[in-house]
């Protein structure tokens, strides 16, 4: 079953209700439909189809969503960019997942003109702009045949609909893929545990290469045929009042997002009433957030939910009723989606002892692309091996202990040491290095680098965070950069990263 079939079927339901609204754009069901069909109609035409791979290098906006559903539409897999990438790292993941088109916009260009040509399989690329650089083509000429009527490709329920890059242990970003499954169980789960319906208007602020911007109510909307907002990044202000003008019923917003949108001056000046509900993720919300939610925003209930990209965003949630007396918990497994807390050995552990969390349904990806290894080490015997730790207690409530992926979560973004490793040590002075997590006020964890040198050799820190900010997304650069004469090790010569942390201020 091709997912695409939902916007063909709310193209009946709803024709001319708004589906999506991005700044002065308005596009109904049936509007939307035409131009994802006139996509579909120019992309088949060169080449694309099913097991082909799109990528899109978008801000948040409407021609995504076009572009997006084309794909579907044809079979094809999307390939979702984080836009904040440097161009080494956009050129790795293009270049990895064979990408053969590419969806940009004005902004990118530059970035883009850059690396085409290591990238052979990349054969078409497509701008929002309103002027083309030669042999690109505009994506406003895409979407202008109306009448053109692209039917959705068969799809089996396990065929590939994306692949998203998440940060992991490894060097590399590793390639999720998505099933045209996954996604649908993803939409019913969150539309029934959350009582969403084809009623509801929701905001996207956050990214939409992320799932859970993607996932939690993007595409369940549309699936359900309720109305999107979205925003092409977060601010703070334009949030609430978005909230005021469009009657927002429910948004996805990261603790960090909140606490932004908390420090604002007049925030209860703005009627928000209509707000429902709020989906929270990536870190945990701490007690005091809750409290100021609970008296500014009284009409929300604000859902605290633990997932990964590989179970697309959600294996727990916990209700609002809960927040008080679970605090520190994100909840219960979530309906279709089996959790164990087991030991080294793979054995069930007693409530209240930690162990590695493992999560089993259909929402659980099937493997890394072109990662065998990788893959056979995270899935086994059906078992989705999350690399956290947790506990549960006697109620079945689950607690975060520790990441046993050492993964730093800076505001809704995961960033693996080892690709910030990799990089430093690119240096021809460095002997060895270390990122770590140090707390922060605003983004609850930025990347804090430990550098040894070579005999006889100096290491700069402007030099390092230099290369860094060459190499890497902003939001990757260490914060801070010690250097050190040698790492802490163990016995068995593993780097004491707990070690490191310490040294750290708290705040």
């Amino acid at each position: 079953m091709n997912f695409s079939y939902s916007l063909t079927e709310n193209v009946r339901r709803f024709p001319d209700k708004v589906a999506v609204v991005h700044g002065d754009t308005r596009l109904s069901y049936r509007e939307l439909d035409d131009r994802v069909s006139s996509i579909a109609h120019e992309l088949r035409a060169a080449g694309t189809g099913p097991g082909s791979r799109v990528a899109l290098l978008l801000w948040n906006c409407a021609e995504f969503v076009e572009a997006y559903y084309a794909c579907m539409r044809l079979g094809a897999s999307c390939v979702p960019l984080n836009y904040r990438l440097a161009a080494e790292e956009l050129c790795y993941e293009l270049g990895h997942s064979a990408s053969s088109v590419l969806f940009t916009e004005e902004c990118f260009h530059d970035t883009v003109e850059s690396i085409t040509d290591q990238l052979p399989e990349l054969r078409l690329v497509i701008t929002t702009a309103t002027s083309a650089p030669g042999g690109w083509r505009r994506h406003h000429d895409l979407a202008s045949h109306p009448g053109v009527t692209v039917a959705d490709e068969p799809a089996a329920m396990d065929d590939v609909q994306r692949i998203m890059y998440t940060s992991g242990t490894t060097a590399r970003p590793k390639a999720a893929m998505t099933t045209h499954g996954q996604v649908y169980w993803g939409a019913v789960t969150r539309a029934l545990e959350f009582g969403l319906s084809s009623a509801d208007v929701s905001l996207t602020v956050g990214p939409l290469y992320h799932v859970g911007a993607l996932d939690t109510f993007t595409t369940p909307m549309l699936y359900l045929g309720g109305t999107v907002v979205i925003h092409s990044r977060f601010e703070p202000e334009a949030v609430v009042r978005a909230i005021q003008d469009h009657a927002i019923t429910n948004c996805w917003l990261a603790p960090t997002m909140l606490n932004m949108i908390f420090q604002l001056p007049d925030v209860t000046s703005y009627d928000t009433d209509s707000l429902r509900v709020v989906i929270g993720g990536g870190e945990k919300a701490p007690l005091p957030l809750l409290e100021r939610l609970a008296r500014d925003w009284p009409t929300v209930g604000f859902y605290d939910v633990y997932g990964l990209t590989e179970c697309q965003g959600l294996a727990t949630h916990l209700s609002p009723e809960r927040a008080r007396d679970k605090a520190g918990s994100v909840g219960l497994p979530t309906r279709g989606r089996e959790l164990r807390i087991v030991d080294d050995a793979g054995r069930d552990v007693a409530p209240e002892q930690p162990g590695e969390v493992l999560v089993r349904g259909p929402v659980v990806f099937p493997g890394y692309f072109d990662a065998p290894e990788a893959t056979a080490d995270t899935l086994r015997d059906g078992w989705l091996h999350t690399g956290d730790v947790a506990r549960r207690d006697d109620e079945g409530f689950v607690y975060i202990v520790d990441r046993k992926k050492d993964m730093i979560l800076s505001g809704a973004e995961n960033i693996a040491p080892a690709e910030v490793e990799r990089v430093i040590d690119e240096l021809a002075e460095v002997l060895e290095v270390a990122v770590v997590a140090m707390p922060d006020e605003r983004w609850s964890e930025v990347p804090a680098a430990f550098v040894a040198p070579r005999a006889g050799q100096r290491i700069d820190v402007d030099t390092v965070v230099a290369h860094c900010t060459q190499r890497l997304a902003k939001f990757k650069v260490p914060r801070v950069v010690n250097v050190v004469e040698s790492l802490p090790r163990t016995p068995s010569g593993k780097v004491m990263k707990w070690v490191l942390r310490e040294q750290l201020p708290t705040t």
